[in-house]
């Protein structure tokens, strides 16, 4: 009869073994699954934050290509060197092509900013207004860049008016 207790006890503790061990590979599966799905998560994290680096990468190179586009047009405004000889030359014919007349022409001295040099030219012209438009229409569809500033317009009677102004011209 002890023999028959005692078969019971071991298959009672053998039971109990197969039900905790069993019990502990499905705790260690769980756990490894959970370990995935939370890796899985974490690297779909960082996918989603290389795409988005990505896509800042190129929105950035996009405008750096055309800021790069936008400098080198600039600089071909901007020359060198003024060649200042050769600009007046250029704004007397334009001059002369819209009937205006150029009363003063006095080139001031270079001004040194960080990047450029400005060089301001101040002029008189006379003639009509509708003449004159036309002229600083011309100034601004030159292929350099040119900025107009203190400019003024007086009323010389009989149709005709005098310009006073000051023109930058810029260089490198």
């Amino acid at each position: 009869m002890s023999i028959k207790i005692l078969d019971r006890i071991c298959l009672v503790a053998i039971i109990v073994v197969v039900v905790l061990s069993a019990f502990w590979v499905v705790k260690s599966n769980m756990r490894e699954r959970l370990d995935v799905q939370e890796r899985n998560n974490l690297l779909a994290k960082r996918l989603d934050s290389l795409t988005l680096a990505d896509a800042n990468l190129q929105e950035l190179n996009r405008i750096i290509k055309e800021k790069k586009q936008d400098l080198a047009s600039l600089n071909a405004l901007i020359p060198e060197v003024a060649e200042i000889g050769q600009f007046l030359k250029h704004m007397d014919g334009l001059i002369k092509a819209r009937n205006t007349n150029l009363v003063t022409l006095q080139p001031m001295g270079a001004v040194d900013k960080d990047l450029y040099k400005q060089i301001p030219i101040q002029m008189s012209l006379t003639g009509s207004f509708v003449d004159f438009y036309q002229l600083l229409q011309d100034f601004e569809s030159m292929e350099r860049l040119i900025n107009i500033e203190k400019m003024t317009i007086a009323d010389t009677g009989g149709g005709a008016c005098r310009i006073d102004l000051t023109a930058l011209v810029f260089e490198r």
